[in-house]
């Protein structure tokens, strides 16, 4: 693996950060952006999506009450959405019973043929035809797949609408448990996450992009506990130091099928079992739950940028 790397984002020198069941990742020295090295080109991409990942991306659990009223009052009626990386169509269908003329795009084509269809463009973000713009753009746990996230949010932009809003949500790397894991941080997913954002790197992206940041917040991901979330970590992180994790998500995501349903139920019945079982203790940690996710360390980073006339 090389030892330093042009950083993607912002040219800076990125070294060596640590190393993942044989995937490499660079941390840039001026920005902390972290990225996977080498990245897989478009081809190796397109190969890793398929399948059984489509089960574990279709586990709801992203909180979309929260997200729209990030996107501020009711939308007017047939305010349209774009929804890049809409996976089984979850959130679009959401949008779309809240009023919106929403439609998505997905890498993978394990959605054709769903009932109701959904009106989803099949093909890389990249392949997107020009000439549309939408009043509204999301980008749910979608940036850190892409191999050119420069690329992306500036394409993102051409197609929104001048005042229209982007709302992005990725992994925290600048996140409390992501400091005291560090390379068991439950988000390090070699070869499936290429980049780890925080606060800092993200504006610095949009910026970049020439658009303008209306917030950033953090928060709790994929469950509505604090106390549900520790319980995971602990299992998770013992399961990657003994090299265990990673044979299972082998098994699940590539390969022939067989065991498959069996390991994905058994981690949604789980996170479900946990969620209730956990509920008491997460009335004790709402006060540390909440100053996380104030200062910023929260699990997940929310951003709202708007794209602003003349820029």
């Amino acid at each position: 693996m090389p030892q330093n790397s042009a950083c993607p984002l912002c040219g800076g020198s990125a070294f060596s950060f640590c190393t993942i069941a044989g995937s490499g990742y660079l941390r840039c020295g001026a920005c902390t952006l972290v990225f996977l090295d080498p990245l897989p080109d478009p081809g190796e991409l397109k190969s890793l999506y398929r399948g059984a990942y489509a089960k574990l991306l279709g586990i709801p659990a992203r909180r979309e009450e929260e997200l729209f009223l990030k996107m501020g009052p009711k939308p007017e009626e047939g305010a349209s959405l774009l929804d890049i990386g809409s996976s089984g169509g979850h959130f679009l269908l959401e949008a779309q019973r809240r009023g919106f003329a929403a439609e998505g795009v997905e890498l993978r084509e394990e959605g054709r043929g769903a009932s109701p269809p959904l009106p989803v463009f099949y093909g890389p973000f990249e392949e997107y035809p020009p000439g549309r713009t939408f009043s509204f753009i999301t980008m749910l746990h979608t940036l850190e797949h892409f191999p050119d996230p420069v690329a992306m949010v500036s394409k993102a932009k051409s197609l929104l609408s001048p005042g229209g809003s982007l709302l992005i949500t990725v992994p925290n790397f600048g996140s409390a448990a992501a400091g005291v894991l560090g390379k068991y941080w439950e988000w390090f997913q070699p070869p499936f996450h290429l980049f780890h954002f925080n606060a800092r790197t993200m504006a610095l992206l949009l910026e970049k992009c020439g658009l303008e940041i209306c917030e950033i917040s953090s928060r709790r991901s994929f469950s509505l506990s604090l106390a549900t979330q520790l319980s995971f970590y602990l299992p998770i992180v013992l399961l990657k130091m003994s090299g265990i994790y990673y044979r299972a998500r082998t098994r699940v995501t590539g390969g022939s099928g067989r065991g498959k349903a069996p390991l994905v139920a058994l981690l949604q019945a789980y996170l479900k079992g946990a969620d209730v079982l956990m509920a008491p203790m997460d009335l004790l940690l709402t006060p540390l739950s909440r100053h996380l996710e104030k200062s910023l360390k929260g699990e997940e980073l929310v951003i709202v940028a708007r794209h602003c006339s003349g820029k």
